[in-house]
């Protein structure tokens, strides 16, 4: 080899050593001590970047991304820069209400399928029904419109118009439609089971939340309900003030329903009950599980520190902060986590989410949960999350994570391919809504699953047979009597429901649900196939 070659190759390696030595040194440097020493050093990277990078970026995307960067750095997935379209839904979710026509859908084929129509909305005096396909909003084709696609075409400011075409019967029809506005309904279910027992789902909190769930109680004690079933699962929370207010209509006046402490809070907040209890005499039972989260858990644990209700199920999420909005520039929003929150008894339900190395952390055992006692001297758990007096309802089994995983992308197609079991393989077998799945409709899935390509087995499908017939079950039901009854059923054969039913058919009063022996009852898993969603 040659000189030349070799003489070139050392000051390579000369150079790269220098420059790693240089990076070395500059990271061995302080971190900038000041703000305007911090204010310099993010102009100095903006200005690089926009100078140097190897593609164009814009100068204003720029400066979102460093905001957006700097709150995600936080390491707290409840602060968030939300930009004007997010910052609308969660106004939107605050209230309970949305500029929309009043439907839900489902993918089916390649096409949108309406599922329910809401009564007196602009869809239903549109004359829209159930089994209507949505071919076209406002001239653009709705062939192959996923969810978001669906919710962005259907939804807008009130008293905007809305040109829908629709297909039924092998018929399309023009409809000119006005959208209006569409409450979200805190209580989405509420019925009377055997003997007496009420039972009471509250979805969200918004800001109707206490207000409808006051009015629904009420119905069923009217109905003849001696016992209530609220059932919390799910609830992702909401807004602080209606958590409280629901926990006052069960509270004693003066009873201390949360307290909320935070770095620019003078000293701790509470918010204390300020009317009497609404239904003193009525043996209460909460179902929380791991979609139970925020304001729901505000609920539940200011219930179950009171000895108000027997908490059932699993261990709730464990959000226990609160966050506010901050408006910024066009549009967008701050939200920031401000304080956190605590049970009368003191508890935090601020789930820990890793530990000392980093580690995500799902539970903590008992045995590391700090203890509390109740009003009545009842031992209750802190450490994260609401911890329930009865432990019911299993977490997915193994066979419903496969075929979870396995639906990822193909969860529209999957919901078609029940569909068509459902009406091929045994509807008719459906008398009463809670007649059980016959073996042609699962034989019926399993050879629409595979026409479809979709690469589930038959193995992959009895691994998750629990969750398959609930799947089956509640579609043959909705052909066969309609939307409504889906939440019947799915109630009725609810083993959580069941447990929380048989505990309160037992209680003469509210104190009579704790002298019951505390037992573990497993239940099965949630449907691994989210719902459709409103429009």
């Amino acid at each position: 080899m040659s000189r030349r070659p070799i003489l070139a190759a050392l000051v390579l390696v000369a150079a790269i050593s220098v420059g790693v030595t240089f990076i070395s040194r500059a990271a061995r440097r302080p971190a900038p001590r000041t703000r305007a020493d911090g204010a310099r050093l993010l102009e100095s990277v903006m200005r690089q970047v926009q100078a140097r990078y190897v593609d164009s970026v814009d100068a204003d995307q720029l400066w979102r991304h460093a905001a957006t960067g700097m709150v995600d750095e936080l390491g707290d997935p409840a602060s968030e820069v939300l930009e004007a379209d997010r910052a609308k839904r969660l106004e939107e979710q605050a209230r309970g209400a949305y500029g929309g026509i009043g439907l839900s859908a489902d993918q089916r084929g390649e096409w949108q399928v309406v599922l329910s129509v809401r009564e007196g909305s602009p869809a239903d005096r549109a004359g829209i029904q159930v089994g209507d396909r949505l071919v076209e909003a406002d001239g653009v084709s709705l062939r192959g419109a996923n969810g978001a696609a669906m919710r962005a075409a259907m939804r807008g400011e009130r008293g905007s118009g809305l040109r829908l075409v629709i297909e039924r019967a092998g018929e399309r029809i023009a409809l000119a439609l006005t959208r209006d506005e569409i409450h979200v309904r805190a209580v989405p279910r509420a019925m009377r089971l055997a003997d007496n027992v009420g039972y009471a789902q509250l979805a969200i909190i918004n800001d109707s939340s206490a207000t409808e769930l006051a009015a629904t109680v009420d119905s069923l004690v009217r109905d003849g309900a001696k016992s209530l079933v609220l059932d919390l699962r799910g609830n992702p929370g909401g807004v602080l003030g209606q958590g409280v207010a629901v926990a006052d209509l069960f509270l004693d006046a003066g009873a201390e329903i949360v307290s909320v402490r935070g770095r620019v809070l003078a000293k701790p907040e509470q918010f204390v009950d300020r009317t009497a209890q609404r239904w003193p005499a009525l043996p209460v039972a909460v179902l929380v599980d791991g979609g139970t989260a925020s304001a729901a858990e505000i609920i539940a644990g200011a219930l179950q520190d009171h000895d108000r209700a027997l908490i059932i199920g699993r261990i709730s999420f464990g959000k226990g902060s609160a966050q506010s909005v901050y408006p910024l520039d066009s549009g967008v929003v701050l939200k920031l986590t401000t304080a956190r929150w605590f049970t009368p008894r003191g508890r935090s339900i601020a789930r820990v989410r890793a530990d000392s190395a980093g580690v995500p952390v799902r539970d903590v055992a008992d045995s590391l949960r700090p203890t509390f006692k109740t009003a009545s001297g009842r031992t209750v758990r802190g450490g994260g999350g609401i911890v329930p007096d009865v432990i019911a309802g299993d977490s997915a089994t193994v066979g419903e994570r496969n075929l979870s995983r396995i639906l990822a992308r193909n969860l529209p197609r999957f919901r078609e391919a029940v569909a068509e079991a459902a009406a091929t393989g045994g509807r008719a077998a459906f008398p009463v809504i809670d007649a059980p799945v016959p073996a042609a409709m699962r034989e019926a899935l399993i050879a629409a699953v595979a026409r479809r390509g979709l690469g589930l087995t038959r193995t992959d499908l009895d691994g998750a047979a629990r969750a398959v017939e609930r799947l089956l079950g509640n579609e043959a039901v909705r052909q066969r009597f309609g939307l409504p009854a889906v939440a019947l059923r799915a109630v009725h054969a609810d083993p959580v429901v069941r447990e929380a039913a048989t505990r309160l058919r037992a209680a003469a009063s509210p104190k009579d649900v704790f002298a019951q022996r505390v037992t573990t009852r497993p239940s099965s898993s949630p449907s691994p196939v989210p719902p459709a969603g409103p429009r």
